[in-house]
């Protein structure tokens, strides 16, 4: 169980770590936006939005399973 309870802290900080850049990236796709102005920016905008989220979103509900199961495992 303890092997068991490593490999789950490796996986969820790990995943942590990746979705919190993830989320600054996004930060500074919205700052470029801002910058640009006009229809690239809305075009910019909607692929954050529309397409770049739901990633983010699937990666950390994932990263969150880990972490529960690793609570689950250490009691």
């Amino acid at each position: 169980m303890k092997k068991l309870d490593n490999i789950t802290k490796k996986i969820f900080g790990t995943i942590t770590v990746c979705v919190l850049f993830l989320g600054g990236l996004s930060l500074v796709g919205y700052v470029i936006a801002l910058l640009i102005g006009g229809d690239q920016a809305t075009l910019l905008c909607e692929f954050i939005y529309k397409d770049y989220f739901p990633i983010v979103i699937q990666i950390s509900t994932f990263g969150v399973g880990i972490g529960l199961l690793n609570m689950y495992i250490k009691k």
